[in-house]
Order: C-alpha cells, then structure tokens, then sequence
C-alpha cells in the first residue's frame, strides 16, 4: 500500500487522492467485516455478481486503453478472477458472496486502478466540456477568454497523454506515480474549463 499523504491548505487538511484511495480500501473492508458477521444482512450474490463483471469490464477497458500499464493492470484483474472463480465452485452462498465481495475489493484497494480511474474520467470530462465551451469561441464576449482555455485544455491533455503512451514503467509504485503525474497536469485545466463554462451559463439568464 502506497504511502498516505495530506496537504495543509489554508490552514485546513485537505485530502489527496491517496487518502481517497486507502479510505475507500478500509470503508470496503470495514463493510465487509459487517456485512460477513450480522446474520440476515448478507448482500445479494446476484448484485455482488453484477458488480464485478462491470468492474472487470472497466478493467478490460483501461488495459486496452493504456496498455504502457496493461502487466499491471492484468495483475490485480487475475487476482480478483481467481476469487471470482473460486466463489463458482462453492455451494455455500455466505462463502460465494464473500469471495465475490473480496474479489470486488480487489479492484477498489488499488492504487494505480483509482488513480488510472481518475485520469480516465478527468480526460474525458475535459474533452467533454471544452465541446461545450468552443462555439462561444467563434463570437461573442466571451470569444477571447474560451479561446485561450480550450488552447490550455489541449496543451495539458496533449502533454499528458504523450506522458502515458511513452511510459515505460519499471514497477508498479513507478506506474501509480505516473499516472498520478498525468492526472495533476489536468486538475487546472480542468478548473478552468469549469470556470468558463459557469461564466457562460450564469450569463444567459441576462442575455435573454
């Protein structure tokens, strides 16, 4: 498990994506533990079920996606396959629900799984709202200030993506800090694509 670490932000803590990622871990296995002891509050084998195959569709996805990272990636998908495997050759419906379930918090405990999650969505949100926010770029007041974000936005996003299709990591801990490097390059783009998106939509109401 990687290092958990805080920022001191204006005099308040401010939670970094490792804190996320190791608070999930613990929330998944404290509700486990739970779940596995009151009688009469197992979950449903059916929805465990469901769940992982979509987590191990969304792995597929990203192995395909960014395949710099696909050994590792592959690593925690046969580890949670083996649990997923083991549950189907058992009758016994509390033990298939808990290695479905730890199957399931194979995907949530791992470090670069979240922070590959992370980026992924960070990416496409980018994408996203610059394809809102660009027409307003052609006319209008907010013609300079849309230009100059969707040209920032595409810098990083071009910048981070050379990052991760040349990355050659050497371990794991390697690939986790990559990725989280890609991702921070895209927190202030982000920010201000959102911000210029707010300033269009807050200025509608007045144009009417």
């Amino acid at each position: 498990m990687e290092k958990v670490g805080t920022v001191m932000k204006q005099g308040k803590l401010k939670n970094t994506p490792e804190i996320e990622f190791h608070f999930k871990a613990v929330l998944v296995a404290a509700v486990l533990a739970v779940l596995l002891a009151l009688p009469g509050c197992s979950p449903n084998p059916e929805g465990e079920a469901a769940r992982y195959r979509r987590n191990a569709e969304a792995v597929e996805r990203l192995i395909s996606e960014y395949p710099r990272f696909g050994r590792f990636l592959a690593y925690e998908n046969e580890k949670a396959r083996s649990l997923w495997y083991g549950a189907q050759k058992t009758n016994d419906r509390a033990r298939r629900v808990q290695m479905i379930l730890r199957a399931n918090e194979v995907f949530y405990s791992s470090p670069l799984l979240g922070h590959l999650y992370s980026y992924d969505g960070r990416r496409a949100r980018i994408r996203r709202n610059v394809s809102i926010i660009e027409p307003y770029g052609s006319d209008g007041k907010f013609r300079v200030r849309v230009r100059r974000v969707v040209k920032t936005a595409r810098t990083a996003l071009d910048r981070a993506g050379r990052l991760m299709s040349r990355a050659r990591p050497a371990g794991e801990q390697a690939a986790v800090d990559l990725v989280r490097r890609a991702d921070e390059m895209l927190v202030r783009p982000e920010a201000l694509v959102l911000r210029v998106k707010k300033a269009i939509r807050d200025d509608k109401p007045r144009q009417k």
